[in-house]
């Protein structure tokens, strides 16, 4: 019996061939990399947000902009990404070894 793999798809055989090829080791220094550039993004922005919203409420005494909060909940909701994914990655990496 043949294995089939759907149209767009790539063999498991070669991407195990790809992983054993490459290293276990070297692929995840490089896959965090996205989810942590991500947070720190968010997290710089997050900041401006709460410096802006502390500033409109204490200094203008004037209702915070909605956008603003609506950053602050972004901010959450990346987090929530990029924890959900480096956890992704480290399951991988454990089946790997």
């Amino acid at each position: 019996m043949t294995d089939f793999t759907p149209k767009g798809r790539i063999p498991k055989s070669d991407i195990d061939a790809l992983l054993d090829e490459i290293g276990p080791d070297e692929w995840l220094p490089d896959a965090l990399k996205g989810p942590f550039y991500l947070t720190v993004v968010a997290s710089v922005v997050a900041i401006v947000a709460w410096f802006a919203h502390g500033y409109f409420l204490l200094v203008l005494r004037v209702e915070t902009p909605q956008i603003l909060l609506g950053l602050m909940w972004a901010w959450l909701a990346i987090i929530g990404y990029s924890a959900s994914e480096m956890r992704r990655l480290y399951r991988l990496r454990m089946r790997e070894a």
